[in-house]
């Protein structure tokens, strides 16, 4: 029940037909905080991606060598993950400095 008004609105959306893009972007993005706020209700929640790599929590798909991190943190997010209290519903994949 909890996403299924964030279902109808995209939907609907679809429907509008309008030029403007920016407008457009402005619905979506207020359709993807109301959906943020659905997932918070419900206890699911983004996975931290500023620590340092966490094999519970992050799937390493690729390495790199950059002065500008340290050891094992996280320098890209390809997709994010979430969970719900602390299991992994998705893990983030991410590019990790060696």
């Amino acid at each position: 029940k909890e996403i299924l008004p964030i279902m109808d609105t995209l939907e609907k959306s679809l429907e509008i037909e309008t030029e403007n893009v920016n407008e457009f972007k402005k619905g979506v993005s207020l359709t993807l905080d109301k959906f943020k706020e659905s997932l918070n209700k419900l206890g699911i929640e983004e996975i931290d991606t500023s620590e340092k790599f966490d094999p519970n929590f992050h799937d390493a798909v690729m390495h790199e060598k950059n002065d500008d991190y340290g050891e094992k943190e996280i320098s890209d997010v390809f997709l994010k993950g979430y969970k719900k209290d602390d299991k992994v519903i998705r893990y983030s994949v991410v590019k990790v400095v060696n």
